[in-house]
């Protein structure tokens, strides 16, 4: 019968089991695919300055968020990284305020309804694909003048 050297069979099966779970927690569910987008008025004009936010409705998942441009568009980020897991996700777009995204001698910026600044009544949402880059436009609504009502 041979010797086994414990020790050194410890180690080997720690190695294995830290190689296997490193493995199995870098599967393709933690990929981040590229999510970009617009967001504008039915109008047509674009939403300038705020934050587009996805939360994911699998409750394992991981939020995601962009900053809005002057244009309208954004690409979001998960931490640091660029995109998004693949999912489905709820929406939230909140608008900057007026004061810190136009100069005050100008006409005032279209304001969105504040109903998309909450993930519960936005009514957007967003299904992220693995392996595709998602491209996302959302129309909002925006709130119009005393006078114009």
């Amino acid at each position: 019968m041979e010797n086994i050297d414990v020790s050194r069979a410890l180690r080997a099966i720690t190695v294995l089991t830290a190689t296997l779970s490193f493995t199995v927690g870098c599967g393709p569910t933690d990929r981040l695919e590229p999510v970009s987008g617009v967001v504008m008025f039915a109008d047509g004009r674009p939403v300038a300055g705020g934050v587009v936010e996805f939360k994911p409705i699998a409750s394992t998942g991981r939020a995601a968020r962009g900053a809005i441009g002057p244009d309208g568009r954004f690409e979001l980020k998960s931490g640091s990284a660029p995109g998004a897991r693949a999912g489905r996700y709820q929406v939230a777009v909140v608008q900057a305020s007026p004061t810190t995204t136009h100069n005050r001698a100008h006409a005032p910026l279209p304001r969105i309804h504040a109903r998309y600044a909450r993930f519960e009544t936005s009514g957007l949402f967003q299904d992220v694909k693995s392996g595709t880059t998602t491209s996302s436009l959302f129309v909002v609504d925006q709130v119009r003048a005393a006078a114009e009502r």
